[in-house]
């Protein structure tokens, strides 16, 4: 069971070299949170109009910050336009500071993307790109740098997750995989290789869900900044809600963990975490 309290119990000695290690912790942190935003839109992507999706960051009791996701459909269009926002807090903006989001319009039908972009935000600088994808001409347009062929049509990572959200994974088995091409800040299209690893139980918040996990692994050292599988828990039911996702290190685990759940309005799936 996981406690997300103070200990108001502790000694100042106590609470001094917690503090200490807060600070090494972060450090060491910042470097893998950004693997974990990289990957955060694979957590939160919302499926329906209006359906809100809330993650904490943290490294066991210290918190990194929360992660907001809003979908809704465009007017007068058939596409879907899903805008993720993260932003740091505590003693982890205090010393990184990120603000990063993300926007994709997307066909729900094969969930291919027509446009990404995304903002970043930290301490040592500004970053932001606009992605046109030109699926029938096979290519994409990159503002920062220009033009890319390719010969399968690549995804970003917010309709790429809504895709894995509507899989049917009924017909997979433990060990099975699959290939997506992505794009995000290079002029590259980077390969993910998501495993289906089966079903089972992860305990978040004291209870327990039933998930299907998925592990996330790359091959290309510019997406990932560790080697180590990325973890993803997605709820066994017809929402596919992620409860978790968490990467290990060598000082320990960073997880997000669901933290608050809206469903879309006139949702008809009933939701099985009622306690969110």
């Amino acid at each position: 069971m996981e406690m997300y309290t103070s200990e108001p119990g502790r000694s100042p000695s106590q609470r001094g070299c917690g503090a200490a290690l807060a600070v090494y912790c972060l450090q060491s942190m910042k470097r893998f949170l950004q693997s974990l935003l990289l990957l955060l839109p694979w957590c939160v992507v919302a499926t329906g109009q209006g359906e809100v999706v809330t993650l904490r960051a943290h490294y066991g009791l210290l918190t990194a910050g929360y992660a907001q996701l809003t979908t809704t459909a465009e007017p007068g269009d058939s596409l879907m336009h899903t805008r993720l926002e993260f932003k740091t807090t505590g003693a982890a903006d205090q010393l990184l500071r990120f603000v990063y989001a993300f926007d994709s319009h997307y066909e729900p039908a094969e969930c291919y993307p027509t446009a990404f972009s995304y903002d970043f935000s930290e301490r040592r600088g500004h970053w932001s790109d606009t992605v046109r994808f030109y699926r029938e001409a096979h290519y994409l347009d990159m503002a920062r740098h220009g033009r890319l062929a390719f010969d399968e049509p690549p995804r970003d990572f917010l309709s790429a997750i809504a895709l894995l959200r509507t899989t049917d994974w009924q017909g997979f088995h433990p060990g099975d995989s699959l290939v997506l091409g992505l794009v995000f800040r290079e002029r590259e299209i980077f390969p993910l290789r998501v495993h289906y690893r089966g079903r089972g139980q992860v305990t978040v918040r004291g209870e327990e869900h039933d998930c299907i996990r998925l592990d996330l692994t790359s091959e290309a050292g510019k997406l990932f900044f560790s080697d180590a599988a990325v973890r993803i828990y997605l709820s066994d039911d017809a929402r596919r809600i992620p409860i978790r996702l968490s990467i290990d290190v060598f000082i320990g685990t960073f997880k997000l963990d669901l933290a608050a759940y809206e469903p879309a309005k006139g949702d008809a799936v009933p939701a099985q975490i009622p306690s969110l």
